[in-house]
Formats: structure tokens, sequence, C-alpha cells
């Protein structure tokens, strides 16, 4: 793939960014878009292997995401849980 080297100042501008952005020339024409690469490691869990399994093992109701969406909705709306 083609690549274009930055200067210091545009590159420093876009390490910056935390999500997609429109690239323009002067005169406001989009001519592309930029995509920052993503650090893995901000997506992981704040907690432990250990911790996920201990919860996993506490007793009690447990509920699938469409439930929650429902439940929320449900809320949303005024009705009851």
């Amino acid at each position: 793939m083609p690549h274009i080297t930055l200067d210091p100042a545009a590159t420093s501008l876009l390490a910056a960014l935390s999500g997609n952005v429109e690239i323009r020339d002067a005169e406001g024409k989009v001519i592309g878009y930029f995509r920052p690469r993503i650090d893995a490691a901000r997506f992981e869990p704040p907690f432990s292997e250990a911790e996920l399994d201990r919860r996993e093992k506490e007793p009690g109701r447990r509920y699938t995401t469409e439930e929650v969406i429902e439940l929320a909705k449900r809320r949303a709306a005024g009705g009851a849980p």
C-alpha cells in the first residue's frame, strides 16, 4: 500500500486523536479519512481472570443481553422491572 510520511506537527495532531476524522484541504474539500490505530490494551477489562471466575461462581439470577435490554426499555417507558 502506498504511504505518506507526515511532518512532526501533523504526526502530533493525528497521534492525539481517539477516533476517526475527516481530512480536508484548505478549501474544506474532503480528501480522505484517518482512522487511528487502536491500542488493544485500552479494551482490557478492569478486572482479572480470577475476579471473573469469582463472579461467575456467585449465586443468583443471571440475565442475557436481550433480557437486560428489555428491562431497560420497560424502565425507560415507566414500567415496572
